[in-house]
């Protein structure tokens, strides 16, 4: 029987910019599931706490290394994936809100749009270019105004 450890650690801190149900969580426990010595990584809620709990083989890592692999992973994953808050106006109806979250989703390097018709704003998370790569010019977005 292989004896693993427990190490929780709070999200907010490896994701700072994390909405609640991001779709980062899922690709920072994708990736800490492969790493060598690590039987299970998830996320766990308590007490309104969003944490990511990693079991851990202590004969094949370390407490620390494991605490630095975790800091490592979720810097990678905020480096790579901007969230960000934009203002959702000229929307007239909770309808035209999921329309718009429909169509944010469907864009190239979308994780995930989440647009709130009550509180005015959308949430978008999307892959963010690297430097050098090469970029696409954006068309402006005009969004449909109703009589």
């Amino acid at each position: 029987m292989i004896m693993t450890n427990t190490l929780k650690l709070d999200l907010p801190l490896l994701l700072p910019d994390m909405e609640d149900g991001d779709a980062c969580a899922s690709l920072l426990t994708e990736e800490l599931s492969h790493t060598r010595g690590v039987a299970k990584a998830h996320i766990v809620r308590e007490n309104g706490t969003a944490r990511l709990c990693l079991h851990y083989d202590p004969n094949l890592v370390s407490l620390s290394k494991i605490e630095r692999l975790a800091r490592d992973a979720g810097a990678r994953v905020t480096d790579r994936y901007r969230h960000e808050a934009l203002p959702l106006d000229r929307i007239f109806a909770a309808d035209a809100a999921d329309t718009l979250t429909q169509a944010l989703e469907a864009l190239p390097g979308m994780l995930h749009a989440r647009a709130n018709y009550a509180a005015g704003v959308v949430y978008v998370a999307y892959d963010a270019p690297r430097p050098g790569a090469r970029r696409a010019q954006p068309r402006p977005w005009r969004p449909r105004t109703w009589p």
